[in-house]
């Protein structure tokens, strides 16, 4: 491959004719085509679902320039398509990615540090996080990650947190932050398909340990100080039910966009005596550290 590669952008292409517009692309030389996908969202579960279209936008993407009369070809055959092409330099897109994750601070003295600024990051007047960015959400940027940081430095500074049940764990940064906080007893649970082995490797790289639930609603046995759950708000209060199984005296929700805040809170509380102990607001999120009185006074179910 060149200095350049090639981007073919086709507009108004028919659903019946993707296939066969697919096929003439690959046999005059593109390397990969894609369609340009619409979504929505209609509920309040945050889960964008496809829009199917009639008409369509197809990317198309060369190594080098086809042969003369390519275009000319395509539009004689599809007549009622727009086609331009896209000049786009090669560039060494992993060194890119990684000089744009620097260390930063997450929460108080933790800082996150991608593993390949370990050897250089200054541990002096800083605690590290070290983690290798990728596939598993949660890396520290997001809004709902750092106000979950948040509250689990409050929660382990005002009560005692000898053990905590992480629920949609992604990367494992917050599993690690309260293990490195010096909660003692530690077990988390993701549906990701990639989030399990990020975990482990993450915790090796920071010497914490937790156990890893398959099925966290089905494995996970008893009772733990803090549940923190940081997930997007129409599914934890699909999972309402196997939260208050768990019989948590605190718990930690975020994920929570602020303008279905006020719906969360009636879905969340009702039926369940919960109380608020602290609202935290990033941007256009929220979250809440709350008690179950029920289970902190000493109480059972």
């Amino acid at each position: 491959m060149g200095e350049n590669f090639w981007t073919l952008i086709l507009d108004g292409v028919q659903d019946f004719e993707e296939d066969q517009i697919s096929l003439f692309l690959f046999e005059n030389g593109a390397s990969g085509v894609q369609e340009n996908l619409v979504f929505e969202q209609k509920d309040r579960k945050y889960l964008p679902q496809v829009v199917e279209q009639s008409v369509k936008q197809l990317m198309a993407y060369f190594e080098q320039l086809p042969a003369e009369g390519f275009i000319e070809n395509l539009q004689s055959l599809y007549p009622n398509i727009q086609v331009h092409w896209q000049e786009n330099p090669i560039k060494d897109w992993l060194s890119e990615w990684k000089a744009q994750w620097q260390p930063f601070a997450l929460v108080t003295d933790f800082w996150v540090v991608p593993d390949w600024h370990k050897d250089s990051f200054d541990l002096k007047e800083r605690k590290a996080i070290f983690i290798e960015p990728g596939m598993a959400f949660g890396t520290g940027t997001h809004e709902t990650t750092q106000i979950a940081s948040e509250l689990i430095v409050q929660a382990v500074q005002q009560v005692s947190i000898r053990s905590a049940l992480d629920v949609g764990t992604g990367s494992g940064i917050l599993t690690l932050l309260m293990g490195l906080l010096g909660v003692q007893t530690l077990a988390a649970y993701d549906n990701d398909e990639f989030s399990e082995n990020v975990f482990f490797e993450n915790l090796q790289k920071n010497n914490v340990s937790a156990q890893w639930l398959p099925c966290w609603s089905k494995d996970f046995a008893g009772k733990t100080d803090l549940l923190v759950a940081n997930i997007i708000d129409g599914v934890l209060i699909e999972l309402k039910p196997e939260f208050q199984k768990v019989r948590s005296p605190y718990l930690i929700f975020t994920g929570i966009l602020q303008e279905r805040e006020a719906g969360f809170l009636e879905d969340m509380i009702t039926h369940w005596d919960l109380k608020i102990i602290q609202r935290l607001q990033k941007g256009e999120w929220v979250g809440f550290f709350m008690e179950d009185p029920k289970h902190s006074q000493g109480k059972d179910s």
